[in-house]
C-alpha cells in the first residue's frame, strides 16, 4: 500500500527535494566544546592540497576548490579526515540554491572519509570552519541538507547552527519548471 501512494504521489508531484536549510552566524553561538573532537585541526587547504589527498573520495571533491570558494581540511595528524568547501560570489551564483546577500556563504559540501565516520570530524569541521569564516568577515552562514540525512542534521546542530527552514522544489505533471515551497525560510 505505501509503495502504491508513493508511486501515486510521485506521478502527480514529478520528481522532488526537500531540504531543511540551516545557518550560522557569529552571534549564534558556537559548539559545546565536549562535543568535538580535540585529536583534529581544522585548517584551510586550497585546491592543489585537495588533489594531493591518497583517499580517492576526498581527492575527488577538488572541484569544489578554487576561486570564490573557501576549502577546509580535518586533519587526524597527517591525514586528511575530512573536507568541507564555502562557496561566495560568483561562484556560488551559479548555483543559486538560495539567494547570498554580501558577507553570505554557503557550505556547499561536506564529506568525511569512510573510515572516520562517527568519530565527530564532521561537527569539528563545521564548528571550527564557521568560527574562521566569521574571522574573514562573513556574516552568516547557510547550508542545505536532504531532510532525512540525520547524520548531517546532528553534525550541524552540535557545531552551533540552527534550522531557518524548509526547502521542498516539485514539477507537478513533469512540467518544464518545477515549483519552489518555502515553509519559514528566515534569514
Amino acid at each position: 500500500m505505501r509503495e502504491a501512494v508513493k508511486k501515486l504521489v510521485g506521478a502527480a508531484l514529478g520528481e522532488y527535494s526537500t531540504y531543511l536549510i540551516y545557518g550560522w552566524g557569529p552571534g549564534d553561538g558556537t559548539a559545546d566544546s565536549s562535543t568535538l573532537a580535540s585529536r583534529f585541526e581544522v585548517r584551510p587547504v586550497d585546491g592543489a592540497a585537495v588533489a594531493g589527498i591518497s583517499s580517492s573520495v576526498l581527492k575527488d571533491q577538488s572541484s569544489y576548490a578554487g576561486d570564490g570558494a573557501v576549502t577546509y581540511g580535518c586533519f587526524d595528524g597527517n591525514r586528511v579526515a575530512g573536507l568541507c568547501f564555502y562557496w561566495h560570489g560568483a561562484r556560488y551564483r551559479r548555483r543559486n540554491f538560495i539567494t547570498l546577500e554580501a558577507g553570505e556563504a554557503k557550505l556547499v559540501q561536506i564529506i568525511t572519509d569512510s573510515d572516520m565516520r562517527g568519530q565527530g570530524v564532521a561537527r569539528t569541521l563545521i564548528a571550527a570552519s564557521s568560527g574562521d569564516m566569521a574571522h574573514r568577515g562573513f556574516r552568516r552562514l547557510f547550508a542545505r541538507i536532504w531532510h532525512s540525512n540525520q547524520a548531517s542534521i546532528s553534525a550541524f546542530e552540535h557545531a552551533g547552527w540552527s534550522r531557518m527552514g524548509l526547502i521542498v522544489e516539485i514539477n507537478p505533471l513533469r512540467r518544464p519548471s518545477g515549483w519552489r515551497l518555502y515553509d519559514n525560510f528566515r534569514r
